[in-house]
């Protein structure tokens, strides 16, 4: 079984489901819920910018990828730089410690992989390349008991 096996069907990076499908979808399911007027949204959203490197290997390791390619992405993610230019000012190089190199293949797979168990157990969840969207519907009623 290889790795995209394994990922959450929620996740609609993966081929064939593009933002169109993941927008249509999302929508779909607040306005339904929402359709009754007993229902309020809640709505979480994470970044690829915070992926914790440690957090990502180790569910790579989750996964049983093969150890010798974790090591490799593990190689591929630290010790990275990144630079800003604003016009003709070049900032100094910082060392970054987390997210994933954005242009790159790897990225959005990678940010899938670290997302696969995030959220897993909520019924309405979408997760995309660059994000991670949670929504929780809650009945107007339980808001009288807090």
């Amino acid at each position: 079984m290889c790795v995209w096996d394994k990922l959450d069907s929620a996740q609609f990076a993966l081929s064939g489901r593009s933002t169109t499908l993941v927008l249509a979808y999302l929508l779909h399911t607040i306005l339904e819920s929402v359709d009754g007027g007993d229902i309020y949204v809640r709505m979480f959203f994470s970044l690829k910018d915070l992926a914790d490197h440690n957090v990502l290997l180790h569910e790579l390791d989750n996964l049983e990828v093969d150890p010798h390619l974790v090591r490799w992405i593990a190689a591929f993610l630290t010790n990275r730089n990144q630079r800003v230019r604003v016009r003709a000012a070049l900032y100094p190089p910082i060392q970054l410690n987390g997210g994933t190199p954005q242009g790159t293949k790897m990225a959005p797979l990678l940010f899938c992989i670290l997302l696969n168990r995030i959220a897993y157990n909520c019924i309405s969840r979408v997760k995309y390349a660059d994000d991670a969207t949670v929504v929780e519907f809650i009945p107007r009623v339980s808001l009288l008991h807090i």
